[in-house]
């Protein structure tokens, strides 16, 4: 078992990447959040679970991905939120795309096992 990392070995950007994270991941969450709140659809708890993370997740990456090309922080965070309201339909396509994928090329393995009768 290894020892836990010190942390005076982290990279000296790592407290600015925590400390970004701590921001974009709740606007992202939020933004999320506000959908389901608005929505009138019935939807389950794991349902908004997913699209939450989804939601964070991308906030916070497309929040360290602008850091250095977007200078004003309104913006900047517009550009966050819009990402995280638009997050769970694009990972949602990529799961069914995904899906569609995997069970064509299923079927195309099943199709070519013959097996013989005597």
């Amino acid at each position: 078992m290894s020892a836990a990392p010190n942390p005076n070995d982290l990279p000296p950007d790592s407290d600015k990447l925590i400390a970004d994270a701590a921001r974009f991941l709740p606007i992202g969450a939020a933004a999320m959040l506000a959908r389901i709140v608005m929505s009138q659809e019935p939807v389950s708890f794991g349902w908004i679970a997913r699209r939450m993370f989804f939601a964070a997740v991308t906030a916070c990456i497309v929040g360290w991905a602008t850091d250095g090309y977007i200078q004003s922080q309104g913006v900047r965070f517009a550009a966050v939120g819009a990402s995280g309201y638009c997050a769970p339909e694009v990972a949602d396509f990529a799961i069914r795309w995904l899906k569609a994928r995997g069970n064509a090329e299923m079927a195309k393995v099943s199709g070519k096992i013959k097996t013989k009768k005597k």
